[in-house]
């Protein structure tokens, strides 16, 4: 029985859901049972403890649920991307739908995703869906949702409007086939394996929100700014380079996302150098101008006023040089 006390149908292809997870006994408890409670029934739960030390171990031994589990136990912390390759090697399903062990799946997750994929037949073996960011409480403060499906690789290069992995499943035999999940990113596992995947299986979408994504900032990996910086880098040189080559405005915003990182790092004078490169590249962007203004005064984003002054003189200096340019009307 799931949630609403009803039978889940059991036709359809089996799905392994994978869930990673490591210290998680606070939250893990809810996303099993967001499990249960789908009304797709021809599942399997495989559940990679990364070494836990919080009474994981013990509170998986003790599960007891109405389709098969398998629970896998790293001697060793190897990371979000072994433990999920970890999962994906030992799952015995079709497709494979990943879960954060923070996150909740609503109750139809699954069997629409599942849907969407018959109903668009062969070439499409990957889904997401729509998902509503919550914060520790609960409440949702941010939803996102795309119209993209298809053919997405293009997309993809340009930019992650995917996001968090519990939004996706894929055939498991696509997954194999592009090598899994890079265990050497800590950021921008999710992109690289959506970006190796879009070039051999277009993408279904279910545009709902059908999962609730915990933003927990203080415990993800993805917002320290040396894994972020480095995972964007690693996703650039091998995904991106062409595509930002070809087009100036896209990678004056890959040097300001860099460069972000970098004074978050306080690594200001190289943050400046790329804040340059950006606005010899797109010199009429107010993003550009803005953030440039924020690193040079050394301030923090929310220091308007310096930001602003800084702003303005930029705005000055820009006027000077577009004159001087063809493209821009000057002679």
């Amino acid at each position: 029985m799931n949630a609403d006390g009803e039978s889940p149908a059991q036709d359809g292809p089996l799905v392994s859901i994978v869930i990673p997870t490591y210290n998680r006994m606070a939250t893990l408890p809810a996303t099993i049972e967001s499990v249960r409670a789908q009304t797709y029934a021809n599942i399997e739960l495989v559940i990679v403890d990364d070494r836990s030390s919080d009474g994981t171990r013990e509170f998986l031994n003790g599960l007891d649920l109405p389709f098969p589990v398998v629970v896998l136990f790293h001697e060793a912390r190897q990371g979000g991307a072994v433990a999920r390759n970890t999962g994906i090697a030992a799952a015995s399903g079709e497709y494979v739908a990943f879960l954060d062990s923070d996150d909740v799946w609503h109750g139809e997750k699954l069997a629409r995703q599942m849907r969407r994929l018959k109903a668009l037949g062969p070439g499409y073996e990957a889904c997401f869906c729509g998902w509503a960011s919550v914060n520790s409480s609960g409440q949702p403060f941010y939803v996102r949702s795309s119209s993209l499906e298809g053919d997405v690789h293009a997309a993809l290069v340009r930019e992650n409007f995917i996001g968090t992995t519990s939004a996706f499943l894929a055939s498991r035999a696509r997954i194999l086939e592009v090598g899994g999940f890079d265990p050497a990113l800590k950021a921008c596992q999710d992109w690289d394996l959506y970006l190796k995947l879009a070039k051999v299986t277009r993408f279904a979408n279910v545009r709902d929100c059908l999962l609730d994504y915990l933003d927990d900032r203080s415990e993800r990996i993805s917002t320290n700014p040396r894994s972020r910086m480095r995972g964007h880098l690693r996703v650039y040189a091998k995904h991106r380079r062409a595509f930002l080559r070809g087009d100036r405005r896209e990678a004056a915003a890959f040097r300001l996302y860099i460069a972000d990182c970098l004074m978050h790092l306080g690594r200001t004078k190289l943050a400046r150098n790329l804040m340059l490169g950006a606005f010899r590249r797109d010199p009429l962007s107010p993003t550009v101008l803005l953030r440039m203004g924020v690193v040079w005064t050394r301030r923090a984003p929310s220091d308007y006023a310096n930001a602003l002054k800084t702003l303005q003189a930029y705005r000055r200096r820009t006027e000077r040089v577009t004159r001087r340019l063809p493209a821009f009307g000057g002679r």
